[in-house]
């Protein structure tokens, strides 16, 4: 006979229990699942972006000294073995450079001659290292992590350049830096709380390090470390750090140099606040089940439906949850959220959606084709065919646009999203999500446009030199090789300051002191060289060319002007006029008489040609008996002021 009443043995209801909460159960860890796969993914891309941007942080500041390097080595004289002027032109550059532990000065075979210590260094008592085999037949090196050094704390980066003269390499260069210049350089990377990035030399030995780098710098890579090294310049994978902690990790090799820099994120960083939110939806839903065995157990039909009444609210509260951190977790990644009607055309969206496209972010009713209206004049077809293959089938929807807003300005979108059909197949519903990367394609444009910055610099310094050794004209070789090499280095002295400034110009008064720095220092006890005027800079197009007329002043100053006489002065001054022209005034003062040249030299061609035909300038020049004055006129295209500041003073 059968029963049609209510249930009201305690197995029935904790059977009923079981039935109710097991599929939420399964529901949940099905949930976690995909958080803690979707949590992953986003650490590994944060990694990977890391590692690059430290690798390149970490070989510009690498390149920065080797460029220092390399220009002390086009100093004149220092291929003749003369060793006063050697370690007076090497201290003059330790006294600017912080990070350099010492300089050494080997000969062609690599044997030390000269060793002058730097303000970074540990005090001596450290044999300098033999320069290797490539840097003896012309190659510049950089050796990696050398202990003991010539540096405090007995670890130091050792690079190495040839002095090249006709072809030859009569001396070698090295210089010491200190691991801190390494590490102050991946301070300025942005990393998010509790990862560290270590950059480790082509011996796999670590250089810099972010957290407790006197700790760790100069200690070899664990094996495991040392072995995903080799099998890939560029992954990401699981490991134990020197902890013995387990980190994500990502790692990015640079082919030509075997540097390498890793980024790891420590487990308990990524995972645990994961496993906290695991630990409680499973305690939780296992406690829930547990209870509602129990009360099936001691009460009746009436406690089963307050029971079922629980079991819906614990659904609602979990799917609550559920978009909570859906919400977190859209925001951690900066994407935006949007839901478009196919049918009615209506779009529910996030309020930072609405303000990415210019609309108030409490804007009501708008539609897909106010948005779509907002999307660039260049980018609208393209866009509307993508939107039409996304819902017709036929292409994913995965795009880049530009958004023009009321205001004028303009957006760069990403765009991603799927398209929800009913059982026949007709679309209903496009759920997507957009990110705001104008930023990214403001760095790609930055970098594209150095990279052709660099390539114009590099043609142009060639295009000069080549013009060079076409009109000098010489007696001898010698004579030949020397005017040749003078006007190179002051090629190269502009240059390094190029690339020091990011190819964007460079300060006058630094450009200056380069290249009067073979005859003193501005503001010295001798007073000898005095410079006044604001702060300006010189455009990157007329660096080189501002650099080699004060290069061929100062050479002409020092054969026959002030600077050949013990008791000669020499005041340069600059100013910036109302129309934005740059004035500078080259006065010499104390030298020997001097008389206006019967014909013009080499090097008043090439004062004429920088300043007349390479920047469209002026110069005039007063061969007065008691010493030349020369007034440069630069025009405004060339010049970029830092300061509000007036005319040049009269001379």
């Amino acid at each position: 006979m059968g029963y049609t009443g209510p249930m009201r043995t305690p197995g029935a209801f904790a059977l009923l229990a079981a039935a109710v909460a097991l599929p939420l159960l399964a529901f949940t860890g099905v949930a976690v699942g995909m958080l803690d796969r979707e949590r992953q993914a986003v650490a590994e891309r944060g990694l990977r972006e890391t590692a690059g941007a430290a690798l390149g942080t970490a070989e510009a500041e690498l390149d920065w000294h080797l460029a220092t390097l390399e220009s002390l080595a086009t100093t004149p004289g220092l291929g003749q073995g003369n060793p006063a002027f050697v370690e007076a032109h090497v201290r003059h550059i330790l006294d600017r450079r912080a990070e350099w532990c010492a300089v050494t000065a080997y000969g062609p075979d690599g044997t030390p001659l000269l060793t002058v210590p730097g303000r970074a260094g540990g005090g001596g008592g450290v044999e300098p290292a033999s320069p290797p085999p490539q840097v003896l037949a012309g190659q510049v090196h950089v050796a990696g992590v050398e202990s003991p050094s010539a540096c405090k704390g007995g670890h130091g980066i050792r690079l190495f350049v040839p002095v090249e003269r006709d072809g030859e390499v009569r001396r070698v260069l090295g210089a010491t830096i200190s691991p801190a210049a390494l590490n102050q350089a991946l301070g300025r990377v942005r990393v998010p709380e509790g990862w560290l990035v270590s950059v480790l030399d082509s011996n796999r030995v670590i250089a810099g390090r972010t957290v407790s780098p006197e700790q760790f710098v100069g200690r070899p890579a664990t094996p495991s470390l040392a072995a995903e090294i080799e099998k890939s310049t560029d992954h990401f994978f699981f490991a134990l750090n020197q902890e013995g902690e387990r980190v994500y990790t990502a790692i990015r090799t640079d082919p030509a140099s075997g540097w390498t820099v890793a980024v790891g994120a420590p487990a308990r960083v990524v995972e645990v606040p994961l496993r906290r939110l695991r630990l409680t939806l499973v305690g939780g839903g296992a406690a829930a089940l547990a209870l509602a065995v129990l009360l099936a157990l001691g009460i009746g039909q009436a406690l089963a439906r307050r029971r079922e009444a629980e079991a819906k609210l614990a659904v609602l509260d979990a799917v609550s949850a559920s978009e909570r951190r859906l919400r977190l977790a859209l925001e951690a990644g900066q994407l935006m959220l949007w839901d478009a009607d196919l049918v009615t055309d209506a779009v529910t969206c996030d309020p930072t959606f609405k303000v990415l496209f210019g609309f108030p972010p409490d804007a009501k009713g708008l539609r897909g084709e106010d948005f779509t209206g907002r999307v660039h004049p260049d980018d609208q077809t393209r866009v509307r065919a993508e939107v039409v293959a996304g819902i017709e089938g036929r292409a994913p929807f995965v795009t880049e646009f530009r958004v023009c807003r009321p205001d004028g300005t303009v957006r760069w979108v990403s765009a991603a999203a799927i398209v929800e059909r009913d059982a026949a197949g007709k679309p209903l519903r496009m759920v997507g999500v957009d990110q705001d990367i104008t930023g990214r394609k403001a760095a790609e444009a930055r970098n594209n446009l150095l990279t052709r910055e660099v390539d114009h610099r590099a043609k142009n310094v060639l295009a000069v030199v080549q013009a060079l050794v076409r009109v000098i004209t010489a007696d001898s070789p010698e004579a030949f090789a020397k005017a040749v090499e003078a006007r190179v280095s002051a090629l190269s002295r502009a240059h390094t300051l190029l690339a020091r400034n990011r190819w964007e110009g460079a300060d006058l008064r630094d450009l200056l002191a380069e290249e009067l720095s073979p005859y003193g220092e501005f503001g010295g006890p001798d007073g000898r060289l005095r410079a006044e005027g604001p702060p300006v800079e010189v455009g990157p197009d007329a660096t080189q060319a501002v650099g080699m007329v004060f290069h061929e002043l100062a050479t002409n100053a020092a054969k026959y002007g002030a600077l050949s006489a013990k008791e000669g002065r020499l005041l340069v001054r600059w100013g910036v006029e109302a129309d934005g022209s740059l004035v500078i005034d080259w006065v010499e003062s104390g030298g020997p008489p001097v008389a206006k040249p019967t014909r013009s030299g080499f090097g008043s061609l090439l004062l004429q040609a920088n300043v007349k035909n390479q920047l469209g300038g002026s110069l005039e020049l007063d061969w007065a008996q008691t010493g030349l004055t020369c007034r440069l006129r630069i025009p405004a295209e060339h010049v970029q002021p830092k300061a509000q500041v007036g005319l040049a003073p009269a001379v």
